[in-house]
């Protein structure tokens, strides 16, 4: 769930890159990240899921401010591709489908929306 969270800053900090032109703090790097990860997993389940629903009402946030002239902005994924700024919500999405289905909650891609599989 730290992941999770971790990856819904990540992607907000797209989208304000994108809506501003500017970095709105200094990127984290992946050996930053990897500490970060590792110290968040031994929080209990209700500071993970605090953590979680900030992290996503956050982005959710940026997604609502994002105008759409600033959509096709290209942005720099950590590994060192781009893609249009929309995009970053399309990542989100994936990864919060994919990790819901890890959690072992008895969700399964049998359960994934009909638009996030088509």
């Amino acid at each position: 769930m730290t992941h999770l969270a971790r990856s819904a800053d990540a992607y907000g900090w797209l989208l304000i890159l994108a809506r501003t032109g500017r970095e709105p703090w200094p990127r984290t790097d992946a050996a930053a990240l990897d500490r970060v990860l590792h110290e968040g997993a031994e929080r209990d389940a209700a500071a993970l899921a605090a953590d979680l629903r900030g992290s996503l009402d956050r982005l959710l946030d940026e997604a609502e401010a994002m105008p759409a002239n600033r959509h096709p902005t290209l942005v720099c994924a950590l590994a060192g591709w781009r893609h249009p700024a929309w995009f970053t919500l399309c990542r989100a999405w994936r990864e919060l489908e994919t990790h819901h289905v890890d959690l072992d909650l008895g969700y399964s891609p049998a359960d994934w929306p009909t638009d996030y599989v088509a």
